[in-house]
């Protein structure tokens, strides 16, 4: 507690100083700022959210490039506090950018002009199908028509849940159940 008050008293005299004389110690603040959190904002996006992409130390560093950019950023009663905000904030654009560029680069590669459909590659695809239909039409009819009604007419879980008259919690597990079971056909069609 008693750090960031210093720190503080450093970033207000600073710019209270003046632009030019200010910059040096405002940069002794940033750089104590740096070097007592950067460690610990990529620790907390690692255990959070993983090693990457995006990665911990590029949303560390974008993070304080925000901080140091701010005209008042001698007002901030708790830097710490708004490094930590920053850094969750930054972590979701740029995982909203990855999914955006994922969408889009499956996207481009499902409606490419260019036609990779050999016939090795339909017939195996016709095989998946039918590995598929046989694997939904053997589930029991709830956990199917949940799964349908998610995948084909993207109702959310709480939807399914006032369609079928089942709990959310009953439809997710249905879901994951369903998941679990399609996957286990496809890997059980590979080995065979």
């Amino acid at each position: 507690m008693v750090w960031f008050r210093r720190v503080d008293d450093i970033v207000r005299s600073a710019v209270l100083e003046g632009a030019e004389s200010a910059r040096p110690q405002l940069d002794t603040c940033l750089d104590a700022l740096y070097a007592r959190h950067w460690g610990e904002l990529c620790n907390y996006v690692k255990k959070r959210f993983g090693a990457g992409p995006p990665y911990p130390e590029d949303v560390a560093q974008e993070a304080f490039i925000r901080f140091a950019s701010l005209e008042k950023c001698h007002e901030i009663d708790n830097p710490r506090a708004y490094l930590y905000r920053t850094t969750h904030n930054v972590l979701i654009d740029e995982q909203r950018r990855l999914a955006l560029r994922g969408a889009s680069a499956s996207e481009a590669k499902a409606f490419s002009l260019s036609d990779d459909r050999t016939p090795e590659r339909v017939l195996v695809g016709r095989e998946q199908l039918d590995v598929l239909t046989r694997a939904l039409l053997a589930m029991p009819d709830v956990r199917r028509r949940s799964f349908l009604l998610n995948r084909l007419h993207g109702l959310s879980c709480a939807a399914i849940a006032r369609t079928t008259g089942y709990s959310e919690s009953a439809v997710k597990k249905h879901l994951s159940l369903a998941m679990i079971g399609l996957e286990a056909a496809l890997t059980a069609a590979e080995r065979a």
